[in-house]
């Protein structure tokens, strides 16, 4: 799967990016993975996955965990 997120103004003037992450589990309100890039609690996302849906669902992060320094488990709340 691969997520875009878009920063909050206070995170400076950052471009959304494409990045990719692995999917821990998912259901129908919500998808959990890893990732290497720290996710604003809040931060709106668009993930794309053409194994799982035909078209990228819009979300908003819930939480961020740090795994070890270059990885990180993210929960997602699906909001469309």
């Amino acid at each position: 799967m691969s997520y875009t997120a878009t920063p909050s103004a206070e995170a400076g003037p950052r471009k959304s990016e494409s990045v990719n992450g692995i999917t821990l589990n998912i259901s129908d309100c919500g998808i959990c993975f890893y990732t290497q890039s720290c996710l604003e609690e809040g931060m709106p996302v668009i993930i794309t996955s053409k194994a799982i849906w035909d078209e990228p669902r819009q979300g908003m992060v819930k939480w961020c965990r740090k795994i070890t320094e270059e990885l990180y488990r993210v929960g997602v709340t699906l909001t469309d």
